[in-house]
């Protein structure tokens, strides 16, 4: 399938690097994580993943490109903090959820 909106580009990372949360937080799927740091640590200890990379650690610098997204998202801190609010999200807890919805 092609790719033909920013849109959907930029939720590509999530899918692709989210991924190995299967083995440890699989309800992360179902947008129920109980605390996103410490699934955010576990991306950052898994090896099998380019996310690494992303991130500025040298995994496997000579098997990924990784120009195009760094520019995209402007460069390997942004794309930290694109990963960490994406999970901060779903991170919301019930009660800060009743506090946006109308009664």
């Amino acid at each position: 399938m092609a790719i033909d909106r920013d849109a959907h580009f930029i939720h590509i990372p999530n899918y692709i690097h989210l991924n190995p949360l299967d083995l440890k937080f699989p309800e992360w799927r179902e947008r129920k994580i109980n605390n996103y740091k410490k699934v955010f640590e576990y991306l950052e200890s898994y090896r099998w993943s380019s996310h690494l990379d992303y991130l500025g650690k040298n995994n496997f610098p000579s098997v990924t490109n990784r120009k195009l997204l760094l520019d995209y998202f402007g460069g390997e801190n942004k794309y930290r903090k694109s990963i960490l609010e994406w999970l901060k999200e779903i991170d919301l807890d019930e009660s800060e959820i009743k506090n946006y919805l109308l009664e």
